[in-house]
């Protein structure tokens, strides 16, 4: 499936976890491709409030208001007469759980782990001496993936990383773009494409995840918008996981939180692989790090990947052990007081 949001059907069937856990009965809807408030407020008449639970899933949960601080999606929820007094879980791709209303709460439940796709990885057998020591793939050009394929332009090093990055009208980018030198023999390179007539799904199979040792994880939204102003975004998609899955080093360009979260969740996020306080830092100290690492070289960081196989394989049988999935539930059950009296 190309890089986009789930398909609202596949939640039927990957929530029946966490609904057996919260409640007998629930109402859900979707919530991910609605652009306007009114829309999600019509929504939000239609779910059934004769069930227990209510359930809203949303890939990418909208963020406060810079000025007021407040979610006016949230608060749709709150002051909803018939949402008032019941209990509502919005269901994202974030990092944290919290309560924003009575008995309204929004919790991470990525949908990767929903999905079962676990059972589908490969073995971590993986071959020595391969040419290239890092692999990138990306499909939608967001500008921190340009921001990351222009400077390892700038720095020769391209050709060391199995490296893919679409070409979806760079012009957009002219007012963030504009003091890059060289920016626009840049663009001329894109597309940029490694095997793309495969399909970009929730599995490893592409050869980028295979013919590399390192996967950098360039995730759906870091801390930048369109006009690079800082705006904090959490979100956590397939791409964080394919590299446990794969048997890679993860080197994640993510929004600031995205290793500690993983951590949290019992992976081996490689803290001896990035420089101190990695995770905090802006969109472009990361890239800067992550040109670093690669201009070390293949040689370099297939030493690191030998010297790392215990962690790597802890996360290979972490994320198919399906904890992660029962660690999850746990914490949103703790925080909600929902399910404890039922058998999970």
């Amino acid at each position: 499936m190309a890089e986009g949001h789930l398909d609202p059907q596949l939640w039927t069937g990957a929530l029946d976890q966490l609904r057996r856990a919260v409640a007998h009965t629930t109402s859900h809807c979707d919530t991910t491709s609605l652009s306007s408030l009114t829309q999600f407020q019509a929504q939000l008449d239609l779910l059934d409030v004769t069930q227990e639970v209510m359930i809203i899933t949303d890939e990418k949960w909208r963020l406060p208001d810079r000025v007021t601080g407040h979610c006016a999606w949230e608060q749709a929820i709150v002051t909803h007469p018939r949402l008032q007094h019941r209990p509502v879980l919005v269901v994202t791709h974030g990092y944290h759980h919290r309560q924003f209303g009575p008995m309204h709460w929004v919790v991470s439940y990525p949908s990767f782990f929903l999905q079962h796709c676990t059972a589908a990885a490969h073995g971590l057998d993986r071959a020595r001496n391969l040419p290239r020591g890092f692999s990138s793939l990306n499909h939608r050009p967001a500008l921190h993936r340009l921001y990351l394929g222009y400077r390892l332009h700038q720095a020769g090093l391209l050709p060391e990383v199995i490296f893919s990055l679409g070409a979806e009208s760079p012009g957009i980018w002219r007012p963030a773009t504009q003091d890059w030198p060289d920016w626009d023999r840049f663009t001329q390179l894109l597309p940029m494409e490694f095997h793309d007539h495969l399909c970009n799904d929730h599995t490893v199979d592409h050869p980028a995840y295979h013919e590399a040792y390192c996967n950098i994880v360039t995730e759906t939204e870091t801390e930048w918008d369109h006009t690079t102003q800082p705006q904090p975004y959490e979100i956590i998609t397939e791409k964080s996981y394919k590299p446990f899955l794969a048997g890679q080093i993860p080197l994640f360009l993510a929004a600031p939180g995205h290793m500690a979260y993983l951590e949290r969740l019992g992976f081996e996020v490689m803290w001896d692989l990035v420089p101190p306080g990695y995770d905090l830092m802006s969109t472009q100290d990361k890239v800067q790090a992550i040109v670093a690492l690669v201009a070390r070289g293949p040689g370099w960081i297939e030493e690191f990947y030998w010297a790392h196989q215990a962690e790597i394989q802890h996360n290979w049988h972490r994320i198919r052990s399906g904890q992660v999935q029962l660690q999850l539930i746990q914490e949103i059950q703790q925080l909600t007081g929902l399910g404890h009296a039922q058998n999970t």
